[in-house]
């Protein structure tokens, strides 16, 4: 994890996606925002790539039905329709959540779902 500062607000970056790395983020992100107005989080470029090509199934080969363990969060196929893929989690309340990426049907699997895998383990959004 690496801290910038910038003009208008700080960034956390995520050097690799893993549980481990997002509590430390958080409890970072906590820390600069006592004297910080604005802070951010967000994977380096690298990162994200690692875990796109370490989960790299493309959602064109997702079936329904199929389950999917990353990070250890489950996620189920729902429903494939036009080429948008529907998964089914629990979230940390254990309520089931469902979710539609709107992105591109040759996209891996690892890169769609990291701030779904962010806001399941520290409740937050990636990002903002």
């Amino acid at each position: 994890m690496k801290v910038r500062n910038y003009k208008n607000y700080t960034a956390v970056y995520l050097e690799e996606i893993t549980s481990k790395e997002f509590k430390e983020s958080m409890k970072k992100y906590t820390e600069l925002k006592e004297c910080e107005k604005y802070v951010v989080i967000r994977p380096t470029k690298k990162a994200a790539e690692a875990f796109a090509q370490l989960h790299s199934l493309p959602l064109s080969e997702c079936k329904k039905g199929d389950s999917y363990r990353i990070l250890n969060l489950q996620f189920t196929v729902l429903k494939v329709k036009q080429g948008l893929v529907t998964f089914s989690y629990f979230n940390r309340n254990g309520k089931k959540e469902t979710i539609t990426p709107f992105v591109q049907n040759t996209a891996p699997i690892g890169g769609v779902l990291i701030e779904t895998l962010f806001t399941f383990e520290t409740g937050k959004l990636l990002y903002s």
